[in-house]
């Protein structure tokens, strides 16, 4: 390379600005439900945040562009079963992140919920005991007939703000024994290869 190909070009702004989040009340009621199955070590009303596979499965039949044969209507069912696997295992996940940094679980509060459009990354915040907010992020979240469901799978980053200072501190939700770590990457491995095929 020579010098004149190293050149940076500075533009005046981005080139896809970034949507402002916002408060969404609507989501209010879904991150409600979220924060009250971790602190009840509920599962099953953590995964009834989502849509279930039936569901999906009923919203995407309705495509008219799907040519809807029985091994497509397996192979989608498949990708839906390994989401749904995926938000079992992050239950254990965030409940476990959530203990370390709260001390006391039934302390926790929502506090808001924030997003930029529907189907976009959906943020929720949890101010703990000490007044330290915790962000837990999802995919995205949409109506499914006349109630708020969370799409797609959970992030395994967390952001933390201690209120104090100002400070914010990233770390992660993680598995929480081998046996976890193993079916994590399974499942994880089982949705990429369904994207591949």
């Amino acid at each position: 390379m020579t010098d004149s190909d190293k050149r940076i070009v500075t533009l005046p702004g981005p080139i896809y600005p970034q949507e402002e989040r916002f408060a969404d009340d609507r989501l209010l009621p879904l991150g409600q439900q979220f924060l009250e199955a971790l602190q009840s070590d509920d599962v099953r009303k953590f995964s009834d945040c989502w849509c279930s596979v039936e569901e999906r499965l009923q919203s995407l039949s309705e495509d008219e562009g799907i040519d809807w044969t029985p091994e497509v209507s397996a192979h989608y069912r498949k990708h839906y079963e390994s989401d749904a696997e995926l938000i079992e295992l992050y239950h254990a996940m965030y409940r476990t992140a959530l203990t370390k940094h709260a001390g006391r679980i039934e302390a926790v509060t929502l506090d808001h919920v924030k997003t930029t459009t529907i189907r976009q990354p959906v943020q929720i915040f949890v101010r703990l005991p000490n007044q330290t907010l915790l962000r837990f992020e999802v995919d995205g979240a949409e109506d499914a007939h006349g109630r708020w469901r969370f799409l797609g799978a959970p992030s395994s980053l967390l952001e933390i703000t201690d209120t104090a200072d100002g400070i914010t501190e990233m770390t992660f939700a993680e598995p929480t024994s081998v046996e976890m770590e193993n079916n994590l990457e399974r499942v994880l491995g089982e949705i990429e290869k369904s994207f591949e095929e």
